[in-house]
């Protein structure tokens, strides 16, 4: 399986691709010069197994600010899912009260979009030997609250995990929950306790700030994770320092010289990790080149996503 962290600068989008050919694709932040959704059209649908003509078998909203959303277009056009997990929300929840609303032109054009989810599907995916489970803390988020803070709190928590006969890999992805959005899981959902214990690699909530650090969840993970990998901005300070501690690491060099115990989009750009057969997983970043070019007329086609 694969999974990318891509750097979108202040934002999220990470895509996973199981070994039966399946796809999840957890927000869909982007930058002013990168698209992770063109990125992936072009260079991650080999072995892709469609599903009623969608190359996306699943998309997961964590919860809709604008960092999380700000691909929708392209989305829409270029990757449409043949899933998706969302909450919907009153959508001047969402909105700060007294805001220019051409500040929410993603917001509404992913609040109408996402509407056309009603019907159930039809087909199951076959995500081989990956699972993905979902959670959520519950009532955080009510009419009139206008609250950013609650809006982070209802966001998805996703773990999801590939097994083999003799080992497991692990991924937790936190959205932006906030600590105390955290500790309600922890406190109220056996499940989500259960879901964490051994995560392998943790995907920090709320780009690595001190809001949505959790010891306790260290606690819960038990045996530390190798990595903690951060979608961060260059010019964020706020990264939570508990994070490098927080971790077993893992080695970039031959001579064991260069133990990591953190990645960050900010520094390194955007993040690969590919586990074989075996549940071996490595790990490695890469610069990714600017992509905000059309998508040629003829792939369009051929993905069968524009009508």
């Amino acid at each position: 399986m694969r999974i990318i962290l891509f750097n979108v600068g202040h934002g999220f989008c990470a895509f996973v691709k199981s070994e039966s050919g399946a796809t999840l694709l957890i927000d869909c932040g982007c930058s002013e010069n990168f698209s992770p959704v063109k990125y992936i059209v072009e260079n991650e649908l080999d072995g892709v197994v469609p599903i009623n003509g969608k190359h996306l078998t699943k998309m997961i909203v964590t919860h809709p600010h604008d960092d999380h959303i700000k691909d929708i277009s392209r989305l829409i056009q270029l990757l449409p899912p043949y899933l998706l997990l969302r909450t919907k929300f009153k959508w001047e929840d969402v909105k700060t009260p007294n805001s220019d609303e051409s500040e929410y032109e993603n917001l509404n054009e992913y609040a109408a979009w996402q509407e056309s989810y009603s019907a159930v599907p039809v087909q199951a995916p076959d995500w081989g030997k990956v699972s993905i489970q979902t959670f959520k803390v519950p009532q955080l988020l009510v009419s009139g609250c206008n609250n950013s803070k609650a809006v982070n709190n209802s966001s998805y928590a996703v773990v999801v995990t590939y097994t083999g006969s003799t080992w497991v890999q692990k991924f937790l992805f936190g959205g932006d929950l906030e600590e105390s959005g955290w500790k309600e899981l922890l406190a109220t959902n056996a499940a989500f306790r259960n879901a964490v214990a051994g995560v392998t690699f943790n995907f920090p909530s709320h780009h690595g700030h001190g809001s949505g650090y959790c010891g306790e969840l260290f606690d819960a993970i038990g045996s530390k994770p190798h990595m903690n990998l951060i979608s961060v901005t260059d010019k964020d300070p706020h990264v939570d320092g508990n994070y490098s501690q927080q971790a077993n690491g893992i080695h970039f060099s031959s001579d064991f010289s260069d133990l990591r115990k953190t990645l960050t989009t900010r520094t390194h750009g955007s993040i690969f990790i590919d586990v074989n057969e075996t549940g071996y997983a490595t790990v490695y970043h890469r610069d990714l080149p600017d992509n905000v070019d059309e998508i040629p007329a003829y792939l369009r086609a051929i993905l069968g996503s524009v009508k």
